[in-house]
């Protein structure tokens, strides 16, 4: 079997494509076979499942979160500057790919799939991760806060993310999510501050 790397990205691309004009439940390997130009067993040459593509979506998300994380925090910026610029890293990525919203936050779809479950639950790991060791950073020199866990504080960075996202996406888009960030961003630091 002749599988092609960019036939591959061809599918994500489309399927993402799919996600962002007609939702995720309309993402199905005969509307993705349509959209690409090619057959559905032509799908099936470089991914099992619906489900596989899926989690390539995640893995490849996954990636660029680890890649932008390691982006902020190799920056000379204070770990108050680097979350900063982490936060608005991906609320840029999510206004320049908005499909990638509902793949990442589609926990009905995912609820009953272990596998996609995995894939998410790791995403969320390793921003959690990276968020607390910044936070750590920041309470170690003393710019963020120490009366409250570096568990907890992320937490409430990463709701706060995610309450911004999804009202983003329920809304249709119909605000700014830069500006929107920038302001809450602003009140998050405050609150993070010593």
């Amino acid at each position: 079997m002749n599988i092609k790397p960019e036939r591959r990205d061809e599918i994500i691309a489309a399927s993402m494509r799919i996600i962002e004009k007609k939702g995720i439940h309309n993402l199905t390997t005969k509307n993705i076979a349509k959209e690409v130009g090619f057959t559905e067993p032509g799908i099936y040459r470089h991914f099992k499942s619906k489900q596989e593509i899926l989690t390539e979506i995640l893995r490849r998300f996954k990636k660029g979160a680890g890649d932008r994380m390691k982006n902020a925090r190799v920056s000379d910026k204070n770990p108050l500057d680097q979350i900063g610029s982490l936060f608005e890293g991906s609320l840029r990525l999510f206004n320049e790919n908005p499909s990638i919203t509902a793949a990442i936050f589609s926990e009905e779809l995912f609820q009953n799939n272990d596998r996609l479950s995995s894939e998410v639950r790791s995403i969320m790991e390793l921003s959690q991760e990276g968020l607390k060791d910044m936070i750590r950073c920041g309470q170690a020199e003393g710019t963020i806060r120490k009366d409250q866990e570096d568990e907890q504080l992320s937490l409430v960075v990463m709701g706060t993310f995610r309450l911004l996202v999804t009202r983003w996406r329920l809304t249709s888009r119909s605000f700014d999510i830069i500006d929107e960030g920038r302001k809450l961003w602003n009140t998050m630091r405050a609150l993070l501050s010593v």
